[in-house]
């Protein structure tokens, strides 16, 4: 028994200075360790901190052009309505260039400045009759020339709008 003891009082020191032992020598590690976690963490807060202050102008310019786009769609929208009511307006003159060119054609047969100076007894009258001819056909050349060109800026109209329309909705 006396043995019995003895080993467990030899263990019993045994194990108290190891305890001390281990303890005595991994503080420091321990306190090291911490350190260098305490350093990681400020270093990881200052990359935080840097990341706030980079992304902070950038929203703001997010945001900027997001308005910027909400403008251009109310503009696109605005012209889109007043292409409507040119495409509306052009059918009319559509009408229009129809009959003036359907007159303008059946003058031009009729209107035969050598005929009509042929069939009239008075050359005043002849001269005014010519005159008022000539003065008709280019009024109805220029009404076919505007009408067309309408037509043909609406056209383009047309195809710039689709391509902003289309450029938006990417």
């Amino acid at each position: 028994m006396k043995k019995f003891i003895k080993l467990v009082l030899v263990l019993v020191v045994f194990t108290a200075f190891y305890s001390l032992f281990t303890i005595h020598y991994s503080l420091p590690v321990r306190a090291d360790e911490l350190e260098e976690i305490q350093k990681q963490i400020d270093d990881l807060e200052k990359q935080l901190e840097l990341s706030k202050n980079a992304t902070t102008p950038l929203e703001s310019q997010v945001k900027s052009l997001g308005e910027q786009l909400e403008t251009i769609s109310a503009r696109l929208s605005a012209v889109q309505k007043d292409l409507a009511k040119s495409e509306k307006d052009l059918d009319y003159q559509r009408q229009i260039l129809a009959k003036t060119v359907r007159s303008f054609y059946i003058r031009s047969f009729v209107d035969i400045p050598l005929l009509t100076l042929f069939a009239s007894h008075d050359a005043s009258e002849t001269l005014k009759l010519i005159a008022f001819q000539a003065q008709t056909s280019k009024q109805d050349r220029a009404v076919i020339k505007q009408i067309s060109e309408k037509m043909s800026k609406l056209a383009d109209d047309k195809k710039r709008l689709a391509s902003a329309q289309a450029q938006i909705n990417k």
